[in-house]
């Protein structure tokens, strides 16, 4: 089986820091009875370049084309066999995404936010090559960039956008950079960077927020369309009754293709925990695709929003304008033994 892990940085005397030092990661076999540890990556052992690095959250994917999974943990990403495959040394950061979010390029790419500007040379938001780590592009920022997305929302410019906070890192600005999937800068007004979504019957992705309201520290769940030609994002649902998780980070409790139509379903609680509440979009579409969870990026991404900071699932593949039909699943069952 490929491996794949769960991310932690360790550090028993301050919980609320366990980001910001020892990276481990850990990869178990399992034979349907009992889990068996195959390998343990511990920044300890691995050398100093590797701590620090990891992020609130994760991806699994594989990035160098051998068939099978690395774990991108932040600014660094391990092997499959457990070895550290690179360090960027960019630090620690609150939002990651990975995907073929430039399709002219081979390989996959990585989206992520940075917090401390000295490691990231005062780049809040980097875009790099996820084979190798090799920084793209970067946005400039003078402070912790605490959210940050990407997806493509503008059928104007090939491949993914990404944008982040990096005109004041708060989490509620409209301000920041949006750029193209090789850089070129779009424009300073952006949308929520808090969640992502396909929704409507476009591969356009949707931007998945919440109407906040700091005394009861969560918000009522919402999504909406990027207005590429206004620069604003556009209501297309509030979730009355709802209630977002992760305080001003605004994150429902899951989001996934559930029902298998491609399009996403997003799961918010009740306004008082009493309930989930799964909405599903009811737009037609002409768009065909296999159902996401087919996909073994998309449907990892899934499994890990359970950990820290959960961030929108990404498929392998490339989704959006003008994207090529992708390949069909290699799928093959196994019986436990």
């Amino acid at each position: 089986m490929n491996p794949c892990g769960t991310g932690e940085n360790l550090r028993a005397s301050a919980r609320g820091a366990r980001q910001y030092t020892r990276s481990v990661l850990a990869a178990f076999d399992f034979d349907g009875e009992k889990l068996t540890r195959r390998w343990v990556f511990d920044s300890a052992a691995a050398g100093s370049q590797w701590a620090g690095q990891g992020n609130h959250n994760l991806f699994v994917a594989d990035v160098d084309g051998d068939q099978k999974d690395e774990i991108v943990f932040g600014s660094m990403t391990t092997d499959d066999d457990g070895e550290g495959l690179y360090s960027t040394r960019l630090g620690h950061g609150d939002a990651l995404h990975v995907s073929d979010l430039d399709p002219d390029r081979p390989g996959l790419e990585v989206f992520a936010a940075h917090e401390d500007m000295g490691s990231s040379g005062k780049r809040g938001a980097t875009f790099r090559g996820a084979a190798t780590g090799e920084v793209l592009w970067g946005m400039p920022a003078e402070k912790d960039t605490g959210r940050a997305a990407a997806g493509d929302i503008d059928p104007r410019h090939p491949g993914a956008e990404g944008w982040a906070v990096t005109a004041t890192g708060e989490w509620n600005a409209r301000q920041g950079e949006l750029r193209s999937a090789t850089g070129e800068l779009i424009g300073a007004a952006i949308p929520p960077a808090n969640f992502l979504a396909w929704w409507d019957g476009d591969p356009l992705r949707e931007i998945v927020d919440h109407d906040y309201d700091a005394a009861k520290g969560a918000g009522v769940g919402t999504i909406s369309k990027w207005d590429w030609a206004s620069g604003t994002a556009k209501p297309l649902l509030r979730a009355e009754g709802t209630a977002s998780n992760n305080s001003t980070k605004g994150t429902p409790a899951i989001q996934a293709d559930l029902y298998g139509d491609w399009r996403e379903e997003i799961v918010w609680r009740a306004e008082d925990s009493s309930a989930l509440r799964i909405h599903t979009a009811v737009d037609l579409t002409d768009v065909r695709l296999r159902t996401l969870m087919h996909d073994p990026v998309y449907r990892l991404g899934v499994a890990w929003q359970n950990i820290g900071y959960n961030q929108p699932p990404h498929p392998g593949f490339f989704i959006g304008a003008g994207m090529a039909s992708p390949e069909a699943p290699r799928i093959r069952y196994t019986r436990a033994r």
